[in-house]
């Protein structure tokens, strides 16, 4: 079982993104699906299981619910799915003075340094480092997160598609080469960019 907590932010916004995908029965569906103890949190009679941006979810929840909803997917299904959600949670979080703050702020120089205020924004758990290959090139690495999921960690690392090009980066690309999936000790893509 995970441990951890994810905050209800991004995760609201994921599944406010499936409720105009899938419909509200398929979110229901997964969520009758958990185990009592694991959906006591939410509320299956409110918009995106009632999930509040400023609480704390635990991380077990959000697996189960994942699984439930992927569930009998491909592996070419589960690609696109974390595409279309990386893409939808991002665009959410990033509008209006959330995004003109991030575009202002925010740069490719100043991104490694702040990566782990914004990882800690979202997960209790964990810490994130870049490491800058060179002006165009950064690796991100995840270790040490408890509340790891393969999903999650494919949209965590598909989003930086959505969040370099606001930092004024053109032609951005994203290679996943580790996961704790696959046995790696911890998780890693390269973002390149022109």
């Amino acid at each position: 079982m995970a441990s951890g907590r994810i905050k209800g932010n991004a995760f609201r916004e994921f599944l406010v993104w499936f409720e105009t995908r899938s419909g509200s029965q398929a979110l229901e569906r997964a969520w009758r699906e958990l185990p009592p103890e694991l959906g006591a949190d939410l509320d299956s009679a409110r918009p995106a299981l009632g999930v509040l941006p400023s609480s704390w979810y635990p991380m077990g929840t959000v697996h189960g619910l994942l699984d439930s909803l992927t569930g009998g997917f491909t592996e070419a299904e589960r690609q696109r799915f974390a595409e279309e959600a990386a893409a939808a949670t991002i665009s959410s979080m990033m509008r209006g003075l959330q995004k003109a703050a991030f575009s202002l702020l925010v740069s490719p120089r100043r991104y490694p340094k702040i990566i782990n205020t914004l990882w800690r924004m979202n997960y209790d758990t964990g810490s994130v480092r870049v490491v800058e290959h060179s002006t165009t090139c950064h690796e991100g690495v995840i270790s040490g997160w408890t509340g790891h999921h393969p999903l999650i960690c494919r949209i965590n690392h598909l989003s930086k598609l959505h969040m370099y090009p606001v930092m004024g980066c053109k032609d951005v690309r994203v290679e996943i080469t580790t996961c704790l999936t696959r046995g790696d000790a911890d998780c890693r893509s390269f973002v390149r960019w022109c």
